[in-house]
């Protein structure tokens, strides 16, 4: 979880320091794609507790997923070049994969 918290703060700040307003835009856009993965990684926290069956946790970390790469492919589908929050997406993407992983029962590398 603190890793969305801190993906959304860094797109908060390479949206406020963007030089256009497409850019902008974009940025704003991941930033809104972090806080829906934080929502459902809460979800699927809750789920965990208890209060949902596997499938329900399976599916909002699936959906925290798509939030965190749609991030990465609008902005490469857009055309637009140095994509600023490149690092932090591979890093998320990363950590949200394993998260799914785990809840799967799977081993990885």
């Amino acid at each position: 979880m603190a890793e969305v918290v801190s993906a959304k703060a860094e797109a908060d700040k390479a949206m406020n320091s963007a030089s256009d307003a497409r850019r902008k835009a974009f940025l704003n856009n991941c930033k809104g794609f972090y806080g829906s993965a934080l929502d459902d990684l809460q979800s699927a926290m809750d789920y965990l507790k208890g209060e949902g069956s596997e499938m329900d946790i399976e599916t909002n970390i699936e959906a925290a997923l798509t939030d965190v790469s749609t991030c990465s492919s609008e902005w490469e589908e857009s055309g637009m070049k140095d994509f600023p929050l490149e690092e932090v997406d591979k890093r998320l993407e990363s950590v949200v994969g394993i998260v799914f992983d785990l809840s799967r029962g799977r081993r990885f590398e």
